[in-house]
């Protein structure tokens, strides 16, 4: 049996397609990466004391919240929530600094200094504390760094249908089969 022959020009024609098929897989595969960045502080290393509580034990920081920006969301994404936590605070048993939801999927950063405060294009939700507010934050100086945890999470939940007042864990029970995918990153503070 003979085996088929091709032209050069056929198999530069099959070779071309198979790579610009490999291509725009690399290419889409990248793109659809969702990450999350912050100009306050970098993955990985100290967060300044600007963020930290007012209070003398915290560092006497200033109390500002961070900025957060997301880029490439996962396809479906209506709103975005986030969460800021110390899993080391309270001893161990974690501290929930900053709850933020309602965020349309059309935004792509909460700025530096908004104070936690709910605004016309999100909800702040309530802190460890209580507060409908970012705590600033806090650890002793006598502990190691803590690990601060900045969480975004992309959800399926149109952006004004979650009730106002709701804490991380009433939060994380409302996203229950609901969202998409969540990507962090860490700071470190003492």
């Amino acid at each position: 049996m003979k085996k088929p022959t091709y032209s050069l020009a056929v198999s530069r024609y099959i070779l071309n397609i198979g790579l610009f098929a490999a291509c725009l897989t690399a290419s889409t595969a990248y793109a659809e990466k969702f990450t999350i960045q912050s100009d306050s502080f970098k993955d990985g290393q100290k967060i300044p004391v600007l963020y930290a509580g007012t209070e003398q034990q915290c560092g006497s920081g200033s109390g500002v919240s961070p900025h957060v920006r997301w880029s490439h969301l996962p396809t479906g994404t209506a709103s975005l929530a986030i969460f800021l936590t110390d899993p080391d605070g309270q001893k161990g048993t974690g501290t929930s600094h900053w709850v933020v939801y309602n965020i349309p999927a059309t935004t792509n950063q909460v700025n530096e200094g908004l104070k936690g405060q709910t605004q016309d294009s999100f909800t702040v939700g309530v802190n460890t504390m209580g507060q409908t507010a970012y705590r600033g934050l806090c650890a002793q100086p006598q502990e190691n760094p803590h690990h601060y945890t900045l969480t975004v999470v992309a959800t399926t939940i149109p952006p004004g249908d979650l009730p106002p007042g709701l804490n991380r864990e009433a939060l994380l029970e409302k996203l229950k089969g609901r969202s998409l995918l969540g990507q962090s990153i860490v700071g470190l503070y003492r």
